[in-house]
């Protein structure tokens, strides 16, 4: 997984029941993660993106590969809606052997270390904060 501290995976598995991606099928293995403290994803309100645990946490590669896509510089959504140009807002894509690709998606803005062209080694940050 591409976090080193304890999250909860939301949404992902094997079929629709446990993940809503899968019925796409270029999101069928999509997982959905949050950080849970007392039975909750953030504390005080839902309305800010700063209340929710998992904001601004470091998020690392999941394999080694070659960065292929980098799409920095949306705008973080605000909670509850979704972004109908740019759903999956700033993304990294990671290509790895095999002809493989990790996609990991809804980065904090401006927070993406890595550029296209960049090779991944063990399990670097990709992020100062997601």
């Amino acid at each position: 997984m591409p976090v080193k501290e304890k999250w909860f995976v939301f949404w992902g598995g094997a079929n629709q029941f446990f993940n809503y991606h899968y019925v796409i099928e270029s999101q069928r293995y999509a997982y959905d993660l949050i950080i849970m403290k007392n039975g909750e994803s953030y504390h005080e309100s839902p309305d800010k993106n700063e209340n929710y645990y998992a904001f601004s946490k470091k998020i690392t590669a999941p394999a080694e590969g070659k960065v292929v896509k980098v799409l920095d510089g949306i705008k973080d959504n605000v909670p509850g809606e979704t972004d109908p140009i740019w759903p999956e807002g700033n993304t990294v894509v990671i290509e790895h052997e095999g002809g493989e690709y990790s996609m990991l998606a809804h980065f904090k803005q401006d927070s993406i270390l890595v550029e296209e062209g960049h090779v991944i080694v063990g399990s670097s940050n990709l992020s100062a904060s997601a």
